[in-house]
């Protein structure tokens, strides 16, 4: 009877000890993963971004305020996680079975503690409803009236962001540029499927539900009051299809003087290049009216450009990332992306069109022809923390955050003409001294 019992423990303390080693294997696997995953991969090849966006780190009242709500559900919940642990431990251990123990007393119920652990959990769960919706109804009260903020039609598509600004009146994607101090609304609408608008340290996040709300229903809003200059990282946060995850967005705030000149130039209509056909620039002017871009872009004072189904390319050429955000905007990933969409960013829309080298790369040479000043767009790309990439257009007006070679999305197989071109991109576009020109630049 006695080896029976002894080893009837032995064998449940072995079982124990290994459950414990398992899952300390699994945790250290875990992070081990984690750590490798982060290791392999630079910052800026994190489908485009420098860093990931932290909740923590606000930059408006909104998601200071969501910041300290979160930390107190979390400290709740971690004193409930520890308490509850640490009594299944002391009973695991207090009330285990000994040698000669006979069966304990059975209890059938206890009123003063069934009271005590529905009483506690109610409360906890009610008093964190009211301080979210306390948080929820302040974000609605104090959203400011369209006519003192600035305001942004976002339309979210499969795999990538337009943003409509309203006054002045264009459109661009990917990046919105915004000024600090001043409301910015934005209004969210989606092509396709549901989508989730999200900058952490910004706004809330809201669904961008398909097809207008009308009959009282209304239009998801999410606003916001940047508190501080910077770049801020946003994210669909809505599972929507394959390129989920790489359906990004940044949000850039500026003083409000940058925010004005950026927002006057980006207003006007880039000019034509002048028809010579010794000109790469007047030969990719001409193929992307020809060769059926027109058939998804759009292109400001350009008659036959007037597609929605893709970006509008009125001023790609000041774009740090194309694509959803995730492919960087320099000679060789743009001549990848042209010519073989799909192996850049498995699952796009766009196709390709077959255009020859020589044309893919006049037709580059006419999108540099779209970038803005760069006396305009210096305070833009220099915001902290910089971009993992510079458009080739200003390559060498700012340094990238990081500089280190990247692997492309689609592979190994572009990376040392991705890195010849960039180098060749900085010396061919060098701003001068001055920095008021710039090869290419209307």
């Amino acid at each position: 009877m006695h080896d029976e019992h002894g080893s009837g423990g032995l064998h449940r303390a072995l079982a124990l000890g290994l459950l414990g080693l398992l899952g300390l294997a699994v945790l250290a696997g875990l992070a081990l993963a984690a750590w490798l995953s982060y290791a392999a991969l630079p910052p800026a090849a994190l489908f485009g971004t420098v860093r990931t966006p932290s909740i923590h780190d606000t930059a408006s009242a909104l998601t200071a305020e969501i910041d300290q709500l979160y930390s107190i559900v979390f400290w709740i919940s971690a004193i409930i996680l520890v308490g509850v642990e640490a009594a299944i431990l002391i009973a695991l251990f207090k009330f285990r079975q000994r040698e000669g123990n006979l069966e304990p007393p059975q209890w059938h119920g206890s009123n003063l503690l069934e009271v005590t652990w529905t009483i506690i959990p109610a409360v906890l769960v009610i008093g964190v409803g009211v301080l979210s919706f306390s948080s929820m109804r302040a974000n609605y009260a104090s959203m400011p009236a369209d006519e003192d903020a600035l305001v942004v039609d976002a339309t979210g598509q499969q795999w990538w962001w337009a943003f409509a600004y309203r006054e002045p009146s264009f459109t661009t994607a990917t990046e919105l540029v915004v000024p600090v101090g001043r409301p910015v609304k934005v209004y969210l609408e989606s092509v396709d499927v549901v989508h989730a608008f999200w900058a952490p340290e910004l706004a809330v996040k809201f669904d961008a539900v398909p097809g207008r709300r009308d009959g009282g229903y209304g239009q998801n809003v999410v606003w916001f009051n940047a508190v501080r200059a910077g770049r801020y990282e946003g994210q669909c946060a809505e599972l929507c299809g394959t390129q989920h995850a790489g359906m990004r967005f940044t949000v850039i705030a500026v003083e409000e003087a940058a925010y004005q000149a950026w927002a006057a130039a980006m207003a006007e209509a880039p000019e034509a290049p002048a028809e010579d056909e010794d000109s790469a620039a007047w030969r990719g002017f001409r193929a992307v009216q020809e060769r059926g871009c027109q058939g998804c872009h759009m292109i400001d004072g350009i008659e036959t450009m007037i597609g929605v189904q893709g970006p509008n390319l009125t001023r790609v050429a000041t774009r740090s990332f194309v694509a959803g955000g995730v492919i960087p905007n320099t000679h060789a990933d743009l001549t990848a992306w042209i010519s073989n969409p799909e192996s850049r960013k498995v699952g796009t829309k766009m196709t390709p069109m077959g255009l020859t080298d020589a044309e893919i790369a006049d037709v580059i040479a006419y999108f540099e022809t779209l970038a803005l000043d760069p006396a305009i767009m210096q305070p833009i790309l220099a915001a902290e923390p910089r971009p993992g990439n510079v458009p080739a257009a200003y390559a060498g007006l700012v340094e990238p955050l990081d500089a280190r070679d990247y692997p492309p999305l689609g592979g190994e197989e572009h990376g040392d003409e991705d890195e010849a071109a960039q180098e060749e991109d900085a010396e061919a576009h060098a701003p001068a001294e001055d920095a008021e020109t710039l090869e290419g630049t209307p």
